[in-house]
């Protein structure tokens, strides 16, 4: 199911996604949302990442968990690892 849908009218390079995944950029081009089906659990996975310039935070979540990052915090071209609720880690 490699999809990528987009409503987004910026330009923005995609690399090749994992299988049964599909993803969707926002308008705003500022959140992509991904649905991925894990075929063992017989399930579907959500994820999103969604950048709010204007209150300077970077949300991450997988299904109904989420994490706030302040971007006024963030080291920038620095390699992070964030925890969503001490049940998924991101790098």
């Amino acid at each position: 199911m490699h999809c990528f849908f987009s409503e987004c009218t910026e330009v923005i390079p995609v690399k090749q996604l994992p299988p049964h995944t599909a993803c969707k950029l926002s308008k705003s081009c500022s959140a992509i949302k991904c649905c991925t089906d894990i075929g063992v659990l017989n399930s579907t996975v959500q994820t999103e990442i969604d950048v709010d310039r204007c209150r300077g935070k970077l949300f991450i979540r997988i299904e109904k968990l989420e994490t706030v990052i302040m971007l006024t915090d963030f080291e920038f071209s620095k390699w992070q690892k964030q925890s969503i609720q001490n049940v998924f880690s991101v790098e």
